[in-house]
């Protein structure tokens, strides 16, 4: 680590500590030695020679930028630097400084050089150097092997399995209005009628002209009957008996179409009652008394009914992950409009055509609706179960680094004999145990332990100090 003091008496900045590494050889010549004589690595800048445009400040910063440091938003002056800072800025226009250029390379020297001494410069694929730098205090988690659950994340849409647009068969106007939007309703249940006074006078009619042709037909029974038993005395010849016959299957004849007339009439008059053609709730009624209707709803539904026992989920499945799903697989999800709460349902269809724009097929999975819970519309985020696997090794989700989501890759630190070892590993899911395990295909054994925090800054090769275990 680097001290930074200032001596108020002396007018000087003290710089103390491990200041080591490659940017020390572009230094100028006076400052190498100094560093090479003081077995106590110390350095002692003098303010009032320190400006914007003094050659050793010059050569500082050249140092810097060629070993390509950052600046370190961890470093800060204290308040007796701060004031040391200004008053050799109010002692110093004999030199004519700029105060604003003596701060703003004060500002930009100290962390720079907190950060250099702190951390050695490592070339990239090389293990730091751990000669003289301290143990980096991190915190670990074993590596464990579990069961995990393989998944496709999906979202859609839920819908009632069973709906239906009640429209009318008949022409005419709503006499009455029987049910309102949101009560259910059983199959047959009366949801309106029509005005049926103009049906009502033709059923009528229609049923005096039965009654007509039943007596036409009772009358032509007798006279058949009469003219057997004249023939049996041979009082007729045949032909009048024939022609009795005749007569008879032509009046009955008769009577059977007038009947038919007084179904068919009856038959259209039941029709001006609207009813429900299945069990459910009603989800939309279009019509009030007083509105006219078209046949088969020219003007739109009257009422719509749906069932939401039964629930169907219509989601988009990837291509790439097709192969993966089968009919029967659970799919779990869950609703914006029910926070905590998970729901189930099975793959029941798979549409065998993918989209062109989407690169996705429609997947359908029917979801029991118990309790009512569920609606129909409501957006959905889930997964499908694809496959469940056991002794899979897990690590947690803040142990990876140099995370490649397109390759599937990272890094992780894994702690052996006091040094931190990279290793590169293979990520399989990254959804176990609520999303902070993250399953991996190899490159660890179970009872590794791996960095999860303090890794950040770590390089391959230093030295380590446990200061617990956590995620």
């Amino acid at each position: 680590m680097l001290k930074i003091t200032a001596d108020r008496d002396a007018r000087r900045l003290v710089l103390e500590g491990s200041l080591s590494g490659p940017w020390v050889d572009t230094l100028e010549e006076s400052w190498r030695d100094a560093l090479a004589r003081d077995e106590a690595r110390r350095i002692v800048v003098d303010l009032s020679d320190v400006t914007f445009v003094d050659p050793r400040g010059k050569a500082l910063l050249a140092a810097i930028h060629k070993a390509g440091a950052t600046l370190s938003a961890g470093c800060c002056m204290n308040s007796a630097l701060i004031q040391e800072i200004e008053r050799t800025e109010q002692h110093g226009a004999a030199r004519a400084r700029s105060p604003r250029s003596f701060l703003w390379l004060l500002a930009f020297l100290i962390p720079s050089l907190a950060l250099l001494s702190a951390c050695s410069s490592v070339r990239a694929g090389e293990p730091a150097a751990t000669d003289g730098r301290p143990a980096v205090a991190v915190s670990v988690s074993p590596v464990v092997a579990g069961d995990v659950t393989d998944t496709v994340n999906v979202v859609g849409s839920l819908s009632p399995k069973y709906a239906t647009d009640v429209k009318s068969e008949v022409s005419g106007t709503v006499a009455a209005v029987y049910v309102t939007e949101w009560v259910p309703v059983r199959a047959g249940a009366r949801l309106a009628r029509l005005n049926t006074a103009e049906n009502d006078a033709a059923l009528e009619a229609i049923k005096a002209a039965e009654a007509q042709a039943r007596v036409a037909e009772s009358r032509a029974r007798r006279e058949y009957d009469r003219a057997l038993q004249l023939r049996e005395y041979g009082l007729i010849t045949p032909q009048n008996a024939d022609d009795a016959r005749s007569a008879l299957d032509a009046a009955a004849a008769a009577a059977e179409a007038a009947r038919a007339q007084v179904r068919a009439a009856e038959a259209r008059l039941a029709k001006s009652f609207i009813t429900a053609p299945m069990d459910g709730v009603v989800a939309f009624r279009g019509v009030n008394v007083g509105d006219r209707v078209e046949n088969m709803g020219g003007g739109g539904p009257m009422f719509r009914i749906v069932d939401n026992r039964r629930l169907d989920l219509t989601v988009a499945v990837p291509s790439v992950h097709l192969g993966a799903i089968r009919v029967g697989q659970a799919l779990e999800f869950t609703v914006d409009a029910l926070p905590g709460r998970t729901f189930t349902g099975t793959v029941m269809f798979i549409n065998p055509a993918v989209d062109e724009a989407s690169r996705a097929a429609k997947v359908i999975a029917e979801v029991r609706n118990t309790g009512d819970a569920l609606k129909g519309g409501l957006f959905v985020r889930g997964r499908i179960v694809v496959a469940n696997r056991a002794g899979v090794l897990q690590v947690p989700r803040t142990a990876l680094l140099n995370w490649n989501v397109a390759a599937a890759t990272a890094d992780v630190f894994v702690v052996r004999d006091g040094k931190a070892e990279m290793r590169p590993v293979q990520i399989l899911l990254t959804e176990q145990a609520g999303g902070t395990m993250v399953a991996i295909g190899g490159g660890l054994a179970s009872g590794d332990h791996v960095v999860t925090r303090g890794g950040f800054a770590l390089k391959a090769g230093d030295r380590v100090t446990v200061s617990g275990e956590g995620m």
